[in-house]
């Protein structure tokens, strides 16, 4: 059975149901036969202490998502978001646009595998999980408008309505403060769509290729 993040479910029209070493102790070090001076002792513990503080501070870094998952020099992408219209339709016709293998997967991954290549354990990357999300939506929303029943709330359905929060804390979780500014085109009046802002993005290019190279 294939394992999805919880409530991502298969991309199927009208349905919102889920997708059903041990460490060694180190050996003792030898001990020295003679003692050694208190003076180089110190400079030595002084310099253990700093290197066991930096390979904390790098085991963090390595861990982080941005860190670990993005590999853009810490810099980031500037881009502004435009405006793409091919998404911005219910139109069957752009259905292809959404299910690519990382979308309709969930963006799930192995994180090991044992001796016979069997996965052992799971994750997912939260990119592919929120587009994912965002995937279901525009279903509910062609199944709404084609006159399907899309469920109410999270009583009838675990999908959809798990997207709708998982969002709603990832927006919350990055608390993008960057200010958009209005425009006005052709002497119409000025609005705020965030399309011409230049933003610093991370690299999702990255991500498609984490994904190819760790799918489950």
């Amino acid at each position: 059975m294939s394992l999805q993040p919880f409530g991502s479910g298969s991309l199927e029209r009208g349905s919102f149901e889920t997708v059903d070493d041990e460490l060694l102790p180190p050996e003792p070090l030898p001990l020295r036969e003679k003692a050694m001076p208190k003076k180089f002792i110190s400079i030595q513990s002084i310099s253990l202490a700093l290197l066991l503080l930096q390979s904390c501070f790098l085991g963090w870094h390595l861990l982080s998502t941005d860190s670990i998952l993005v590999s853009n020099s810490g810099v980031g992408l500037q881009m502004a978001y435009g405006n793409d219209k091919d998404f911005m339709t219910l139109d069957h016709a752009y259905d292809f646009l959404w299910e690519e293998k990382g979308i309709q997967k969930a963006g799930v991954i192995s994180l090991s595998r044992d001796e016979d290549g069997r996965v052992k354990e799971y994750g997912a990357i939260s990119m592919f999980h929120q587009l994912h999300c965002i995937a279901s939506f525009r279903i509910a929303l062609q199944d709404a408008l084609e006159g399907r029943h899309i469920a109410f709330d999270w009583s009838e359905s675990r999908h959809w309505p798990h997207c709708l929060y998982y969002l709603r804390q990832m927006v919350l979780c990055k608390a993008d403060s960057q200010i958009e500014g209005q425009h006005m085109y052709n002497g119409t009046s000025p609005f705020i769509n965030g399309a011409e802002d230049i933003r610093t993005c991370n690299d999702h290019e990255a991500l498609y290729e984490m994904f190819d190279r760790m799918a489950a």
